[in-house]
């Protein structure tokens, strides 16, 4: 990942692809550590005091009922998801955005149907 832009997408089943913007080339799927059938589309990354990392969670735009977002956190440089996935926000989310706190990596998400403002700490 280091030395060359990139770009990360969010793709289906719980993967991020990472593509190379010198090469215009899409690279091979970070797989989760369990199989999912959403997409993730709401996507963060950022370079902490440490690897890049990029952190995913799946959205509904219509809000149905009963649906509860997902959140995932990768390691850009391994290529591997830094844990199981999560349950955010019931009904999805509007954002999702990476920063520092005290230091440490942590993920910033909001709700859409909750209006919740939840902050989750990052460990590689």
């Amino acid at each position: 990942m280091r030395g060359r832009p990139r770009l990360i997408a969010a793709g289906g089943y719980g993967s991020v692809v990472p593509v190379d913007l010198d090469r215009r080339a899409w690279g091979e799927p970070f797989a989760g550590n369990e199989p999912h059938d959403e997409t993730d589309i709401m996507v963060a990354v950022g370079a902490a005091a440490g690897p890049p990392i990029a952190v995913t969670c799946t959205d509904d735009p219509y809000s149905l009922q009963g649906f509860t977002s997902t959140m995932r956190a990768w390691d850009l440089e391994r290529g591997h998801a830094l844990s199981r996935p999560v349950a955010a926000h019931e009904g999805g989310v509007v954002g999702v955005q990476l920063t520092e706190l005290d230091g440490r990596p942590v993920a910033v998400t909001v709700g859409r149907v909750d209006a919740s403002v939840r902050v989750w700490a990052l460990t590689r």
